[in-house]
């Protein structure tokens, strides 16, 4: 369990994001009104980019370091985000989208089915990566190191496309803790709206399903971390949507994400797993230190 009032964050966080206002030389955004508060700024640099239909998606950085300073509402939903993100991220994102919308109620048309993700970065401090432990499973960390490898981009499957062989009837299933269930009974949530009740009479057509970018990213030790005698470590992440590209091989950044581990299969098909699990990150946010 945890100790999250969905109410509480999400009240919080509009406050924090209709009123903060103190920003480094680092974090002004150019072409807005500096009279607005910082992360109204934000949003309204969001509005042009949605309107202007970049083809990046709409991110919204939030420094952690200014919501812990900011209130003392604020401090306690930090430390919620650094334990519980699983849970929190969700809900910053809806009240980012409802924020967007209530400063500009045409906003709808220039989102166009996008989401607002909001990126957490900015930790009061950054972990080794020989400090990593079980306990960090599934909190938010930050970590230093230097990019060695990045992969080809993936196709990551987000949302399935399903039809019923009997009568034609489709249904979209989204992707829940990485796997897409497949529809059991053909009824009234698809597309027909009826269903002819025949089970087992899915399958999925590939080409209607929706995808997102993904890569992997190698990301090293700086030189000045490895103690002496010892290899540089290393660990996996994984980047997603407008993430990926971001970096380059031998860039040094800072990485903010979410600690996760996996069960390796013994083999890929059979469902057993080892008991040792493998670790890696999923990125929420980069920032380049050094290229």
């Amino acid at each position: 369990g945890t100790n999250i009032v969905v109410g509480d964050v999400i009240r919080t966080f509009a406050s924090f994001l209709r009123t903060f206002s103190g920003v480094r030389d680092e974090d002004r955004v150019d072409g807005v009104d500096a009279a607005l508060p910082y992360y109204v700024r934000r949003l309204t640099h969001l509005r042009a980019l949605a309107a202007a239909d970049v083809g990046a998606g709409l991110s919204l950085p939030v420094r952690v370091s200014q919501l812990r300073g900011h209130s003392r509402e604020s401090r306690v939903l930090a430390s919620q985000l650094r334990a519980y993100p699983n849970e929190v991220v969700p809900l910053l994102d809806a009240t980012a989208r409802r924020e967007f919308l209530r400063l500009f109620p045409a906003g709808e048309h220039d989102l166009d089915g996008r989401h607002i993700q909001v990126r957490p970065h900015g930790l009061s401090d950054t972990s080794h990566m020989r400090s990593l432990d079980p306990q960090d499973l599934d909190t938010l960390v930050g970590l230093l190191g230097m990019v060695v490898r990045t992969s080809p981009i993936v196709p990551d499957l987000k949302e399935g496309y399903f039809v019923c062989e009997v009568c034609g009837n489709t249904m979209a299933v989204g992707i829940d803790r990485g796997r897409v269930e497949e529809p059991v009974v053909c009824d009234e949530r698809g597309s027909n709206g009826s269903g002819c009740g025949a089970r087992g009479t899915f399958s999925m057509v590939h080409n209607r399903c929706t995808f997102a970018d993904k890569q992997m990213v190698r990301l090293q030790e700086t030189p000045t971390e490895v103690p002496p005698g010892e290899t540089p470590a290393s660990l996996l992440l994984f980047c997603h949507d407008d993430l990926v590209d971001a970096v380059q091989p031998g860039d040094r950044v800072e990485v903010t994400g979410l600690y996760r581990a996996q069960p390796r299969r013994i083999n890929p098909r059979i469902t057993k797993v080892k008991s040792v699990y493998k670790t890696y990150l999923d990125v929420i946010h980069f920032k380049v230190v050094e290229r």
